[in-house]
């Protein structure tokens, strides 16, 4: 995101490997005009890539106007300079994990 500053935002989430869903799990960011076709990252390959699990089973995607240097399409969400988005997280069939709120998704946080 762009800040007041100027300056150009990367940031990244990065939630826990262990599985809180059966069926798969979508990021997607809401209120992006990209040229990034279908703004999202997860789980299934249609219409985009599908996110790369970490080695740990975790998955980290990353948001920015840049796909990052070594980082897959799957796991980039592209985002506009000078225009605010949020996150959507979608759970397929959650388990109970989720229910129990021993699985939690992480923070974004600000890339440095």
């Amino acid at each position: 995101m762009k800040t007041a500053g100027g300056r150009i935002r990367n940031h990244r989430a990065h939630p826990p490997g262990n599985r809180a869903h059966g069926a798969g799990d979508r990021i997607r960011s809401r209120l992006l005009d990209t040229p990034q076709h279908y703004p999202r990252a997860g789980s299934q390959s249609y219409p985009s890539p599908a996110a790369e699990p970490d080695t740990d089973g975790s998955t980290t995607i990353f948001f920015g106007p840049k796909q990052p240097d070594g980082v897959k399409r799957g796991n980039w969400i592209q985002t506009m300079p000078g225009k605010g988005w949020f996150t959507i997280l979608r759970l397929y069939s959650p388990l109970e994990p989720f229910f129990d709120k021993t699985w939690r998704p992480s923070e974004i946080q600000l890339v440095k």
